[in-house]
């Protein structure tokens, strides 16, 4: 138990610690936008890094969708020796966005969030974030004119 308490805390501190970077460095450059949500009242959040702060030269826009670990500034923004995935792709003249599932990132909580998940059901199936997909999807379509 002591040990996973530690590690538990550690991971914490570590997460802090690459927040704390992230606000620091990497989002200077980034845009946060938000959309509805498939739940009514909760909105969605996307980073966005558009090419070297021009119009796109690259037609299709390219949307980054994050696993059950990590919000999308710490999967996709994220900068290593100075690029994060998203730099790269902007860097060759993409419109770069990356969605923050609800309960991620900047993306808002659930309001089951606010208390103890002891038996509470699944939050965010693959079914059911699948309508925010199809939601940032329209967003970043409406934003860059892009088609689907």
């Amino acid at each position: 138990m002591r040990k996973q308490i530690s590690a538990i805390i550690t991971i914490f501190c570590l997460i802090v610690t690459v927040t704390a970077q992230i606000n620091q460095t990497t989002m200077r450059k980034f845009q946060r936008h938000q959309t509805a949500s498939r739940i009514g009242g909760l909105n969605l959040s996307l980073l966005h890094l558009a090419p070297d702060g021009r119009p796109a030269r690259k037609k299709t826009p390219v949307l980054f969708i994050h696993g059950a670990s990590y919000p999308s500034a710490l999967a996709f923004g994220f900068r290593m020796n100075g690029k994060s995935w998203m730099d790269v792709l902007a860097d060759e003249g993409f419109d770069v966005y990356a969605l923050d599932f609800l309960g991620y990132g900047e993306s808002e909580r659930y309001p089951e969030m606010s208390s103890a998940a002891e038996n509470k059901s699944l939050l965010g199936t693959a079914r059911e974030v699948t309508a925010d997909v199809e939601r940032a999807v329209a967003f970043v379509s409406a934003r860059t004119k892009a088609s689907k």
